[in-house]
């Protein structure tokens, strides 16, 4: 059975310890059917620094964050979440974690359970499938030609709509679209007949 997650976040800077997750958003997917999306927004952190700019980017304001959810509550939701998936217990039942550079947004969702008391993220995540340093690989090679490797872009030139770039759920439904487009595209290629490379 093969678990996969796509998820975003949207954050109040660009350091995990620092700043703070505002939005949470992904698809659960089971053998590549969709199971369930979740779409959270949370309140930071008293700790956790606000950065004006980050705020710019993602069209979030002061006065929106009010009325997001508690950390807490948005903690227990997505553990919830998680458990109902996941056997935490079993090394083999893991996600394969999906997203664009998403390495970032597993540091803030590692930096998110720590700071409410839980230091076992990767109980739940496993292998990572990220089309970001492909993306990086290609355009290097000059195989694709895109002026810079932001989600937006690249979506763009794949011929991706995003309807609300640096909302996570848009961002992350985009990002979807692009790995399954990448999976299809390489799992295609034929390695000894380069010529045939579709890029």
């Amino acid at each position: 059975m093969i678990k996969k997650i796509y998820f975003d976040c949207e954050t109040t800077g660009l350091s995990a310890i620092k700043n703070g997750i505002i939005q949470i958003a992904g698809i659960i997917e089971i053998n590549n059917e969709e199971m369930r999306s979740f779409n959270i927004k949370i309140k930071p952190f008293e700790s956790d620094i606000i950065k004006q700019e980050a705020l710019d980017i993602s069209g979030i304001t002061l006065e929106d964050i009010n009325g997001f959810e508690d950390p807490e509550t948005a903690y227990n939701s997505i553990i919830s979440m998680f458990d109902n998936y996941i056997d935490k217990y079993d090394k083999n039942d893991k996600f394969i974690v999906c997203g664009y550079n998403v390495r970032f947004d597993i540091d803030f969702l590692k930096e998110f359970f720590v700071k409410n008391g839980n230091d076992y993220l990767f109980s739940y995540f496993g292998q990572i499938r990220d089309p970001f340093p492909i993306i990086q690989y290609l355009s290097s090679m000059g195989k694709i030609n895109t002026f810079n490797n932001k989600l937006s872009t690249v979506c763009e030139y794949f011929g991706i709509d995003i309807k609300n770039a640096h909302d996570a759920m848009a961002d992350i439904q985009a990002t979807r679209s692009l790995i399954k487009k990448l999976d299809k595209i390489l799992i295609g290629i034929n390695i000894k007949e380069s010529n045939k490379v579709p890029f």
